[in-house]
């Protein structure tokens, strides 16, 4: 029999699941009006009801919604170039990647495939039976051509490039800000809420809050790369 616990550990919020003895209410989402309308009906039973809200039926045409970058919300409609499980020596990875020529393409939107992705992913391997979230390592990688050297403007170059300056949304600014740290480093630990994944409607008990992400950096203007991935972790 499925329980309270059972929903609440569900791909949506537990928010929507409530437990209620011998009585429930459904209500008419129907305004008041001039005209007499029937506002609500109570159920009664000598059992438990389990409520679950109807704004879940709404919500779930949300989780996947476009974005919103004005508030600095991820869309999902986003995905990564592949998704793996590794398994090696006793490890188990998931792992996803995501190949971009640029590096500035990798500022642009790649952190965005990579989070999207990774909701997705998770969602689907947890109506999976057998998967246990602890078992496995989660990591990101990002391939691109290296990035090119940072050249200093002038006041004549800003001056000429005014008008074409937009101003960043919220998102392009955490792009900008987990890029430079790639550029340092190679390695960052992305924080899924920076996107505003927590406004979402998705369970956070069904994800990790933040992700590590590697950038292998690919020879300039090569057509293809091969990478020994055992190199990360062995």
């Amino acid at each position: 029999m499925i329980s309270v616990q059972d929903l609440k550990e569900s791909l949506f919020q537990d928010c929507y699941f409530t437990e209620q003895a011998h009585s429930l209410r459904f209500q008419n989402e129907q305004r008041r009006s001039d005209t007499p309308i029937l506002l609500y009906v109570d159920i009664h039973s000598s059992g438990t009801f389990i409520q679950i809200d109807n704004g879940i039926l709404k919500k779930s045409q949300e989780i996947f919604q476009t974005e919103d970058k004005r508030k600095g919300r991820i869309g999902f409609r986003r995905d990564c170039d592949g998704v793996c499980i590794l398994n090696i020596k006793e490890r188990n990875i998931l792992l996803l990647s995501e190949v971009k020529s640029g590096f500035n393409n990798i500022k642009n939107k790649g952190f965005e495939q990579l989070v999207a992705s990774y909701i997705k992913i998770k969602c689907i391997l947890h109506t999976i039976g057998e998967y246990r979230p602890n078992d496995f390592e989660e990591v990101a990688i990002l391939f691109s051509y290296p990035p090119q050297a940072k050249q200093e403007l002038t006041n004549k170059d800003v001056f000429a490039s005014k008008t074409q300056i937009v101003a960043p949304s919220p998102i392009d600014e955490i792009n900008n800000k987990y890029a430079a740290a790639l550029r340092v480093d190679n390695e960052v630990s992305i924080d899924l809420n920076d996107y505003r994944v927590n406004q979402c409607h998705i369970n956070p008990s069904l994800y990790n809050r933040s992700l590590k992400v590697i950038y292998v950096p690919v020879e300039d203007k090569s057509e293809s790369f091969t990478f020994d991935i055992d190199s990360l972790f062995l």
